[in-house]
């Protein structure tokens, strides 16, 4: 890359002649970025999740946890039921992907493509999505009962205070 294109990358942040090719390539690169959406008040998930940040790359795999307070789905286009339902991944910022496909994602991107090869393999492939159906509406049942159990705990009170001083005054 010759100086000018060096000085005008640094003073606008953008590239020009010989550095859009650079810019093209890190937009490849870029494309290959896994964001994965989960669950962290799921302990079964949190665990898998923190098992797979130590392995991660940072560059490759970018980890949001959809239970912090400042998620919000509508900001990707899907209703919080969407990433509540089943695991949500989205390649390079377009292509969504979900359920064991999330997973073969992280897989191969951890280097571990024996494994993401086999998961491919029809009966095993089927095995597994159905594995993971039921687990995932079981665990969407269990966060359904946490987050009632929470809300309960907030609003229960003050619900059961008027309900109780609403019929005294009956």
């Amino acid at each position: 890359m010759n100086s000018a294109a060096k000085q005008t990358q640094s003073a606008t942040g953008k590239t020009s002649n010989s550095a859009d090719l650079r810019s093209k390539r890190s937009i490849t690169a870029d494309s290959k970025q896994l964001e994965v959406f989960f669950d962290g008040d799921c302990p079964l998930c949190k665990r898998e999740i923190a098992l797979l940040k130590h392995k991660a790359d940072n560059d490759r795999i970018v980890f949001v946890d959809i239970a912090e307070s400042d998620f919000k789905a509508s900001e990707f286009g899907k209703q919080s039921d969407e990433f509540m339902r089943v695991i949500q991944g989205r390649i390079g910022g377009t292509q969504w992907v979900s359920g064991v496909e999330v997973f073969r994602q992280i897989y191969s991107r951890l280097g571990w493509n024996r494994l993401t090869s086999v998961s491919r393999w029809p009966v095993i492939s089927q095995a597994l999505a159905f594995g993971y159906r039921i687990f995932a509406r079981l665990r969407y049942q269990a966060a359904v009962r946490r987050m009632n159990r929470k809300s309960c705990t907030t609003n229960c009170a003050t619900t059961n205070g008027n309900t109780a001083g609403s019929q005294e005054g009956i």
